[in-house]
């Protein structure tokens, strides 16, 4: 297995570099000196935000009426679905702030009544959803490096199933009802303190590859730094531009930057769509920096459920820390170092458990090999230990590989590879994880999977 991966790799690796890239403006392994001033060291993170509220509703009606001799049957149904959504972030050096709220409010009804010369029968069924979700994060700055570190989590849910059935036959009434509601609350959150700066400097990236494709455009005319900057704190916004209006670039290329709108304006329409292929690029999400908080972690899951015997409750409190690193070794190749660990103890009585554990440690490797072609590698393991009347563990470690690839108008596939390897506790273990039980009966696990997506264009014009 191992063999056919790396052999897998290799082909495609050998496609890309063999692949003539007219378009291509990605200079490979260009080193960046820490020592050196550069513009991803140079970034701020820009004073901006943006907000989105809006509702979703749907509804389908339908009714029909069968009859034949001595038969008759009606049929009714209706589906009402209303999604509000409503989401808000704020973004600067000193604050970075989220708040994300949904609800999902589902209906449906159906009714069938039966008449036939001697008996008749009535059925009504009814099914209730609600959904609500709310979570926000905060990080708030005193100084440079240190910040207040909040985050919350909430989810209630409703739902209820009704049945109602009567039936008459010779005069003889028959009745019966089923009632079943089901409801979960799980709010959680942590609040800490914490150290360091991580920045999303994507928008970084986007601006060299678009002032590499303008320059080719322009004589070899560069963009001054201090227009660098200006255009890096502009693109934070392009993929809001997207949420935000229908016309999209239309807007977004109205407001860029005045110097850089003169050079923009002066382009012929094919050079124009040539520089706003920068964002067709694959450059995956790049980060520089690195932070880490800690502090108290709470959460509380209450569950009730009609036809069950117990109202699970279950309430924890406990400590968490979390640290996050990522650097950009060059423009091609990124490495991340991510971990989070939290020690939890349950304080009401009657739970599966008194002590929880978790643990993760992931290793990042991102390098784009063209511009045309993403290698994403993931290496790493997460545990969770239990203790009640004895400890019971399980680790799990695993790797993953996504490649992404494609020939403009030839060739695109993306491929995952996952290996994961799992390991329980020697003796017959029970976790209880988000309202379920998980029984093992075996001390190792081993899964791996491979999915490959392909698209090839055996013809493709215009005649």
């Amino acid at each position: 297995m191992k063999t056919k991966i790396i052999l897998l790799l290799m082909i495609s690796y050998s496609m890309a570099t063999a692949q003539n890239q007219i378009d291509s403006l990605v200079k490979s392994d260009k080193k960046i000196d820490q020592s050196q001033s550069h513009l991803i060291y140079d970034y701020r993170l820009p004073d901006w935000g943006f907000d989105r509220i809006y509702f979703d509703f749907s509804s389908i009606l339908n009714e029909t009426d069968r009859s034949a001799k001595n038969v008759s049957r009606n049929m009714y149904q209706h589906h009402i679905q209303l999604n509000p959504y409503y989401y808000s972030y704020a973004e600067s050096e000193n604050k970075i702030f989220s708040i994300e709220g949904s609800m999902h409010v589902y209906n449906s009804y159906s009714k069938y009544d039966t008449k036939m010369s001697y008996d008749s029968s009535k059925s009504n069924y009814t099914h209730t959803n609600l959904d609500v979700n709310l979570t926000g994060e905060l990080h708030q700055y005193f100084n440079e490096i240190w910040f207040l570190f909040f985050n919350t989590t909430n989810y209630y849910s409703y739902h209820e199933n009704q049945n109602k059935w009567s039936q008459i036959n010779d005069g003889q009434i028959s009745k019966s009802t089923d009632l079943s509601i089901r409801r979960q609350y799980k709010p959680s959150g942590r609040i800490g303190i914490g150290f360091g700066k991580l920045r999303n400097v994507t928008p970084v990236f986007r601006t060299l590859r678009f002032n590499e494709r303008l320059k080719q455009l322009n004589n070899n005319t560069e963009l001054t730094d201090a227009d660098l900057i200006e255009l890096a704190n502009f693109f934070t916004r392009k993929n809001i531009y997207d949420l935000i209006y229908d016309r999209s670039n239309k807007y977004f290329y109205q407001n860029l930057p005045e110097n850089v709108q003169s050079r923009v304006k002066r382009l012929e329409p094919w050079e124009l769509m040539y520089v706003n292929e920068t964002w067709n690029e694959i450059l995956g999400d790049r980060f520089e920096g690195f932070k880490i908080h800690s502090g108290l972690s709470i959460s509380y899951n209450k569950n009730y459920y009609t036809h069950s015997f117990v109202d699970a409750e279950l309430f924890l409190i406990g400590l968490y820390v979390e640290q996050i690193y990522y650097h950009n070794i060059s423009t091609d190749y990124q490495v991340g170092v991510n971990f989070d660990a939290s020690l939890s103890k349950a304080v009401n009585n009657n739970t599966p458990y008194d002590i929880l554990g978790n643990g993760s440690l992931k290793l990042l490797n991102l390098w784009n090999v063209t511009d045309k072609m993403l290698i994403d590698f993931v290496l790493g393991g997460n545990t969770r230990f239990e203790s009640s009347k004895s400890w019971q563990k399980m680790n799990n470690y695993f790797t993953e590989i996504n490649l992404w690839y494609f020939i403009e108008n030839n060739l695109s596939f993306n491929t995952q590879v996952t290996y994961k390897y799992l390991q329980n506790s020697p003796e017959d273990i029970s976790f209880y994880y988000d309202n379920f039980y998980y029984h093992s009966k075996y001390e190792k696990e081993t899964t791996w999977s491979v999915l490959f997506r392909l698209r090839y264009y055996i013809k493709r014009g215009l005649f």
